[in-house]
């Protein structure tokens, strides 16, 4: 199929907004997210920094499921459920929505203390009694992650194609269910090809990671 005819991925993702650090996880790993969000069936989804994932359900799904789109990006802050959010101002998000989410997804776009601590003030501030949290983030974040969150590593690891650090990144939840519980075979084969990375090309690339993606 020509450029010319071909379909664009929903919300626009095929497009990144210069200046900003956008990954998007693969098809097969939105489609298990997608899978996990029916079978919590939660009343009401926060999507914090991951796009993809609010754009990859249908309009039906994130009408039943009450799912907002959190982005500091604001190329779709005219599309239904867009909020803005700039993580670097973690308390500075409508009171309304305090206390009310029940499933909190988060792909924060850079792996440094400062920003994992905002993100935690978020959702912390945005989850309800008994929220379920799904986070994604770099491997080896263990102890950070239950300390800031009481989130635990899952056997399924996100795929993000195109992602230098493809391999390297995890899902930490707060909850057990049995798609989290299985391997992504996708991830697992890019973890195998980034082990022939030479040591100097992985912290050249993990270097962008540890800055925040926009001043603060």
């Amino acid at each position: 199929m020509d450029g010319a005819t071909r379909q664009m991925r929903p919300g626009n993702l095929d497009v990144i907004t210069p200046g900003l650090l956008q990954v998007w996880y693969s098809t097969f790993t939105l489609e298990a997210i997608r899978e996990i969000i029916a079978s919590l069936s939660p009343k009401r989804v926060a999507c914090l920094s991951c796009p993809s994932v609010f754009y990859h359900l249908s309009e039906e799904m994130r009408n039943a499921h009450g799912v907002l789109n959190f982005e500091f990006d604001r190329r779709w802050a005219d599309d239904d459920g867009f909020v803005f959010f700039d993580c670097y101002q973690p308390t500075q998000l409508p009171p309304s929505l305090h206390q009310t989410f029940d499933l909190l997804i988060a792909d924060p776009p850079a792996i440094n203390t400062k920003t994992l601590e905002c993100y935690a003030t978020s959702i912390r501030l945005l989850a309800g009694p008994g929220a379920k949290i799904l986070f994604s983030t770099m491997e080896n974040f263990d102890a950070t992650m239950y300390d800031l969150l009481g989130l635990s590593p899952k056997p399924f690891k996100p795929d993000l194609p195109g992602f230098g650090l493809d391999g390297r990144w995890s899902f930490y939840a707060n909850f057990g269910c049995d798609r989290l519980a299985e391997r992504n075979p996708e991830a697992e084969a890019r973890a195998a090809a980034a082990a022939e990375e030479t040591d100097a090309e992985a912290e050249d690339f993990c270097r962008g990671f540890h800055q925040p993606q926009h001043e603060i």
